[in-house]
């Protein structure tokens, strides 16, 4: 999978900057509160509508991506981490919130060619109940409606990570 580019994942369209370096050079535990860390992380930029993409704005939104990237900076992870549910799938998941330098304009160049995007807050998915089963956090809508508060020692177990 290349990284700035349209990928259908088989949940839909995404672009996604891949951190998977950055995360394993961290001291995180292989298992924190039942969930397990996963094998693969990175940050979804954006999640396009189901139906949306077409070939001819994948080419032109895979092009302005690129051109783009250049802003964007290595994102980092805040310090605040929360817990995502989605009870319905019996899911759960442990995420951090990232800083991604120069995201804005990333941003503005894909509405630029896609118009009026739904852009997802900025996370990384760290642990899963399921191995790599990751819960959809594609708008603020379902951010959130699925994300809530870790308790203390989980949150200050992650911190000590960074």
């Amino acid at each position: 999978m290349n990284m700035f580019e349209v990928q259908n994942t088989g949940h839909g369209d995404y672009i996604v900057y891949y951190i998977t370096d950055y995360i394993e050079k961290l001291n995180l535990s292989d298992e924190i509160d039942g969930l397990l860390l996963k094998s693969e992380f990175h940050v979804s930029l954006v999640k396009f509508p189901d139906g949306f993409v077409t070939n001819n704005l994948r080419a032109k939104l895979n092009e302005a991506s690129k051109n783009a990237a250049k802003y964007l900076q290595q994102p980092r992870l805040t310090g605040q981490f929360l817990r995502a549910k989605n009870d319905a799938r019996n899911l759960e998941s442990i995420i951090g919130l990232v800083e991604v330098p120069g995201l804005d304009n990333w941003r503005q160049a894909i509405e630029s060619v896609a118009g009026a995007i739904d852009f997802s807050v900025p996370h990384v998915t760290l642990y899963t109940k399921q191995p790599n089963a990751g819960i959809p956090l594609n708008s603020q809508a379902e951010f959130d409606e699925r994300v809530c508060e870790l308790d203390d020692s989980t949150s200050e177990a992650l911190a000590q990570s960074l």
